[in-house]
């Protein structure tokens, strides 16, 4: 038993690691599909989205929550969005105007209402939104991504419905922490 908790307390790094790996991987995607390698690309954004189940995981399982990674996981979430959005927007695939209505969307939404307008809100609805948008702009990065790599076919649509299916069922103690039950 003592192995076990050692073993544990050795590994307390690595669901940062994961998340850290995860801005890595946006970043490099960026590099490849700014090269034009939609592929490669493609699949270091799927790689990127798969960190964001693994690192909660290892967090769980290793015991290893701390505050540095609950600030670091939303950096790395909105890095996938950012420069899959800028590298989509530098190669032309999509238009200025929609980069800058999503990020500035994404900036408004993270921001907090009362620092904005200077009053009291109940802020609880905030996850959901954030949890909805990002969800929403990672599936249309990784359709556009896909679409330039493989060209477009109505699969992803299936195959995302399946995905994001899988990911509730594996995350419902999440889901049911942010409609209150």
């Amino acid at each position: 038993m003592a192995t076990k908790s050692k073993f544990k307390s050795r590994l307390k790094w690595l669901p940062n690691a994961i998340t850290i790996s995860r801005m890595v991987l946006a970043i490099a995607a960026f590099a490849a599909a700014m090269r034009g390698v939609w592929v490669f690309a493609f699949w270091l954004i799927v790689i990127a989205l798969l960190t964001d189940f693994f690192d909660g995981l290892a967090a769980i399982k290793l015991d290893a929550k701390s505050v540095f990674g609950e600030k670091l996981d939303p950096l790395a979430d909105s890095s996938i969005v950012l420069f899959g959005l800028l590298s989509l927007g530098f190669t032309g695939n999509i238009s200025w105007f929609l980069v800058l209505i999503v990020l500035g969307g994404g900036l408004l939404i993270g921001r907090s209402p009362d620092k904005l307008f200077h009053i009291k809100v109940d802020l609880s609805w905030r996850t959901a939104i954030s949890v909805v948008c990002i969800f929403l702009a990672w599936i249309g990065i990784v359709w556009f991504y896909a679409a330039l790599a493989f060209g477009w076919s109505w699969t992803y649509v299936s195959l995302t419905i399946l995905v994001l299916s899988i990911l509730a069922l594996l995350k419902r103690h999440r889901i049911k922490a942010w409609i209150g039950r």
